[in-house]
């Protein structure tokens, strides 16, 4: 039989550690945090008892500014 449901509770934006850390204490499912720029670092929100780090569009977003800086550096 397959169970359902979630596998994980996802708090995309939650900065306030104590509040995260509020969460994953009383979540029955594992916390899933994403990072953005100006969130707490890796290992705070690691402490905080966070099972995963995603990080999002943010990586995709600074290669494509990249790309972008270098297409015009060609151009111009």
């Amino acid at each position: 039989m397959r169970r359902r449901g979630a596998s994980g509770f996802f708090v995309p934006g939650l900065a306030d550690l104590d509040l995260l850390a509020r969460v994953c204490r009383e979540s029955p499912l594992p916390v899933n945090f994403m990072t953005f720029p100006g969130a707490p670092d890796a290992a705070a929100v690691a402490a905080a008892g966070v099972a995963r780090i995603s990080h999002g569009p943010f990586p995709f977003r600074a290669a494509m500014r990249a790309v972008e800086e270098a297409a015009r550096g060609l151009l111009g």
